[in-house]
């Protein structure tokens, strides 16, 4: 797949974890009878995603295909990134997984939490930032799917069949800005390059779309940072406090 992505001068995103490692876990947890939403969490280890994503480099390498690491949720990949071995490698991460902790699936409504990969610990949260303050990551996207609390209720006790996903359309701007502009002092054009123009340019869009000149869709929005709202969200309340955010519940 990646050799003909190479001849169309395309792009591949790639969500990466190890599906055989994934399994395994899976298997001996269900018959052990653990199947809570932490569970879901401890079947995905870093190295499952590690495992996955130095095997997409050896064959990026290899057909020299353009690849965006999905929503990576680990530093641990660090070593990884600088090496590269000739690949083009991109990578993209969420504002989920720059804001929550693993602590999540400890709560009464943890089932609501549940993706993939899994929200990691603290640690790994802090060694994403850093990998985007150092420049390894080019984009911030939502990864956004719109299960309601029902449908993911439903399965709350068993985990492998908890449909996977959050909704963070409407919510990534606000949130990542809170976090990365407000909080950390990220440069608002940092900012602005991780959640538009980037993405514009390996996309091909640029720069009708990622900038403001001549000629260019005039796509802006105005942010006040001090404001407080409250969302109301089919799956959850997230409570968007912009100096910092300090809950998403």
């Amino acid at each position: 797949m990646l050799k003909i992505v190479a001849e169309e001068n395309g792009i591949s995103l790639i969500h990466a974890e190890d599906a055989d490692i994934i399994e395994r876990n899976i298997s001996d947890a269900i018959e052990a009878g653990r199947t809570l939403p932490a569970d879901h969490a401890k079947c995905r280890p870093v190295i499952s995603e590690i495992g996955a994503m130095y095997g997409i480099l050896a064959m990026a390498a290899e057909t020299k295909a353009p690849v965006i690491f999905a929503h990576m949720t680990t530093g641990e990949c660090r070593p990884l990134l600088e090496r590269t071995d000739g690949a083009r490698l991109f990578a993209e991460v969420c504002p989920h997984y720059l804001i929550l902790d693993e602590r999540v699936y400890e709560k009464e409504n943890g089932y609501n939490y549940v993706c993939s990969p899994p929200i990691r610990p603290d640690l790994d949260r802090e060694k994403l930032w850093q990998l985007i303050k150092d420049g390894y990551v080019q984009m911030i996207n939502s990864d956004h799917t719109d299960y309601s609390s029902e449908q993911k209720k439903k399965y709350r006790s068993f985990f492998p069949k908890i449909p996977n996903g959050l909704p963070t359309i409407e919510t990534r701007g606000m949130a990542f800005f809170s976090e990365a502009v407000v909080k950390r002092k990220m440069p608002v054009e940092r900012f602005v390059a991780l959640t538009s123009a980037n993405a514009a340019k390996l996309m091909g869009l640029y720069p009708q779309k990622g900038a403001l000149q001549p000629g260019s869709d005039a796509d802006i929005i105005i942010v006040d940072p001090g404001r407080e709202s409250i969302m109301r969200l089919p799956i959850c309340i997230c409570r968007q406090i912009f100096a910092p955010m300090r809950e998403w519940r």
